[in-house]
This record gives C-alpha cells, sequence and structure tokens, in this order.
C-alpha cells in the first residue's frame, strides 16, 4: 500500500539535488549530517508534543507545531543558503 508518495518524491528530489550540488569529498558528510538533522531530531519533537499535549491539549499541541514549522521557515529564508545563485568555490 502507497501512502504519502508526495514524502518520496520530495525526498528524492532533495536528494538529487543536493548531490549535484555537493561536492563529493564531501557528500558523505552533508548526507549524514542531513540524516542526523531529519531522523535524529525526532524523538525530541515526539516527547515535546507529548508533554505539550498531556498539559494543555491537543489544540496546544498544533499550535506548538505550527511555531515550529514557522521557525523553520524564517531560518531558512534568512540563511544565505536561501539567497545562493551558484555554488562558491570550495577552499581545499
Amino acid at each position: 500500500m502507497m501512502t504519502r508518495p508526495h514524502v518520496t518524491i520530495v525526498g528524492a528530489s532533495a536528494a538529487r539535488r543536493r548531490q549535484a550540488i555537493t561536492p563529493n569529498a564531501l557528500l558523505g558528510r552533508v548526507s549524514a549530517l542531513v540524516i542526523m538533522a531529519t531522523f535524529g531530531t525526532r524523538p525530541i519533537g515526539a516527547a515535546i508534543g507529548a508533554a505539550v499535549g498531556g498539559r494543555f491539549g491537543a489544540e496546544a499541541r498544533l499550535l506548538v507545531a505550527l511555531a515550529g514549522f514557522a521557525l523553520q521557515f524564517v531560518v531558512i529564508l534568512g540563511s544565505t543558503v536561501a539567497r545562493l545563485s551558484k555554488l562558491p568555490e570550495l577552499a581545499v
């Protein structure tokens, strides 16, 4: 059974883009960082969601999740990565 096919498509697209723009010497490190940031933070988010939901209810839990997504959006927009038009030269 196929669920949420958009997640697979977006993930494959992001991986392809990351592999295309990352120098080969750094590809393993970048991939490890993405995996750690993606899967390593999930238990933290689950614990925060459980604590907020248990104490304040489902509505508060959803508001905290929304605030987290908004914070991610602001961080991405404020980073220099969002404004890159070409890759900087790799310092060796």
